[in-house]
């Protein structure tokens, strides 16, 4: 189940296969906040330090790309809807002819793309990719176990959380999400094959395209939950020890300086 896509974990000798796990998490938190609330120069400055990180873990750009590009339609439509609803000067008009209707007044439907729009949304899309390519890159260089005992010791002095069980499910979203991959990879195929491409009402495509998917992840996952409980596995494990790169403090002042840059660049 790790190897069904370029997304999934891979063996490795770069600086983030060597970081501890807890150093990955906390940064990636910090970074995210910061990337939320950033302007251009810190978001340039982010993805300077995050192409690096690409290139040093040898991870394939036009593959991830291609794994993406679902992730990529909802970034249009979000895009889209930035560029329509956001006020501000407007550079295109579009309107619909008139419609007289007995009784009530001319109705007219008037679209306006605002030059704040098409920042805004160009902004929030930038936003939303810089934080999917770093959770790309924190899945990529990080085994399941290891994440597993990361978040049960940092959720271990929270007394209301179950630690364990946390960091289990935890571990397993992150072995199930290449799985949920490969399953719409296989029914995006087989729709093909059967011209369902060709249907144009996105709404009929996105139901055949949905259902199906979550039918066979539900269905893995009632298999797996059986295989556990025949192997009667819990929660009570020993889990795998953590080691330091000993390089945790560099890359603590890295994210604590990209996150200041990008948090004051709005």
């Amino acid at each position: 189940m790790a190897q069904l896509t370029n997304l999934s974990f891979r063996s490795g000798n770069s600086p983030l296969h060597r970081l501890d796990i807890r150093c990955k998490l906390i940064s990636i938190c910090m970074v995210s906040i910061a990337v939320s609330q950033s302007g251009w120069p810190g978001l340039l400055a982010i993805n300077l330090a995050l192409s690096y990180f690409l290139i040093s873990s040898k991870i394939k750009i036009f593959s991830m790309l291609r794994e993406l590009r679902l992730f990529f339609v909802l970034l249009s439509f979000i895009f889209g809807v930035r560029m329509l609803v956001t006020p501000g000067a407007a550079i295109l008009t579009v309107a619909s002819p008139e419609i007289l209707i007995p009784t009530v007044e001319s109705l007219q439907v008037k679209i306006i793309i605002t030059q704040e729009g098409l920042i805004e949304g160009g902004m929030v899309c930038w936003r939303f990719l810089t934080i999917m390519v770093l959770g790309i890159l924190f899945t990529v260089t990080t085994r399941p176990t290891a994440l597993k005992s990361a978040v049960t010791l940092l959720l271990t002095p929270i007394p209301i959380i179950p630690e364990k069980r946390a960091g289990m499910m935890v571990s397993l979203f992150i072995r199930f999400f290449p799985l949920i991959l490969k399953k719409a990879g296989e029914v995006s195929d087989a729709q093909k094959a059967r011209c369902g491409h060709l249907q144009r009402n996105p709404v009929k495509r996105t139901l055949r395209m949905g259902f199906p998917v979550l039918s066979r992840v539900f269905r893995s996952a009632d298999i797996l939950a059986d295989a556990m409980t025949a192997r009667c596995y819990s929660e009570n494990r020993t889990d795998s020890p953590l080691q330091s790169s000993g390089k945790e403090r560099y890359f603590y002042l890295g994210s604590l300086l990209l996150s200041g840059m990008a948090f004051f660049s709005f």
